[in-house]
């Protein structure tokens, strides 16, 4: 029985490996799942300097089913304030089951250096737990965003993620927990009232550059339908959104051509 849990812990954390275009415990949220992409210029857990664009505080909570298997499940809660003095946002998320397990726990803050321009940075700390180890791995990092609003119709984003980080523990749980430096660019554009497309671009270290293209459309109010294809490999992306009385609820979902499909749901609460 042992045997069968030590295989069990090692095939998940070689498929979480294999899949992780970013940390286990920093996935996109579920608007962003269903674009494929464009994290930069839509999600400030991606950007921070995102958060005084909002125009109202906002609560949300992310579950991410990666190709059925509930082992690499992500669950996430934020929250962003937006105000005149220094906009913050707090995020926690949980990765893995009880046997593997990496947890995060994340403080941003950003100002709106003028009216078109914002600046933000965050630091985590990220925390990974498994019978494989005999030692918990530990990681501090900080991310660096900038963002860009010259128009109503353009938002520009650029982030680098992961610049600095410390790693602190053995060095077996250091090699699986220490994720690479990341640079994102993106950019997002309203063509009309109703429908809005957004392109971004990712380096990740010692990685090939990564293109994701997305589009939403507004059919009529309170209901969103999304879609998107990123590159290498070449993984389309669908989404639905539909709002009532503040409360938003996301879904997605994303297919790997090598894994299979990946299902997010998201609820946010804008006040």
């Amino acid at each position: 029985m042992k045997t069968r849990l030590t295989l069990l812990l090692l095939l998940c954390l070689a498929v979480s490996l294999y899949m992780r275009a970013y940390d286990n415990v920093r996935r996109p949220d579920t608007r962003a799942l269903g674009l494929a992409g464009s994290e930069v210029v839509y999600s400030p857990l991606f950007n921070p300097s995102l958060t005084p664009f909002f125009a109202h505080r906002q609560l949300r909570g992310d579950y991410f089913n990666p190709y059925g298997m509930k082992e690499l499940v992500t669950v996430s809660a934020g929250l962003n304030v937006p105000n005149r003095i220094l906009p913050f946002g707090v995020h926690i998320a949980s990765f893995g089951y009880d046997r593997y397990r990496e947890s995060m726990f994340r403080l941003s803050v950003s100002k709106r250096l003028s009216s078109m321009w914002s600046l933000g940075v965050s630091v985590q700390y990220a925390l990974l737990q498994s019978e494989i180890f005999e030692q918990d791995g530990q990681r501090l990092s900080v991310d660096v965003g900038v963002a860009l609003r010259p128009t109503d119709k353009w938002l520009l984003g650029l982030s680098v993620l992961h610049f600095p980080a410390v790693s602190i523990g053995s060095d077996e749980t250091n090699q699986v927990h220490m994720t690479p430096r990341m640079i994102l660019l993106g950019a997002r554009y309203m063509i009309d009232e109703g429908l809005e497309l957004s392109a971004e671009a990712e380096y990740r270290q010692y990685e090939p550059f990564l293109f994701s293209v997305g589009a939403e459309y507004t059919p009529f109010a309170n209901f969103q339908l999304r879609a998107g294809v990123k590159s290498s490999p070449f993984s389309p992306s669908l989404g639905v959104s539909y709002s009532f009385i503040g409360l938003t609820l996301d879904t997605a979902l994303y297919y790997h051509p090598a894994l299979g499909a990946s299902v997010g749901i998201g609820l946010a609460y804008s006040f």
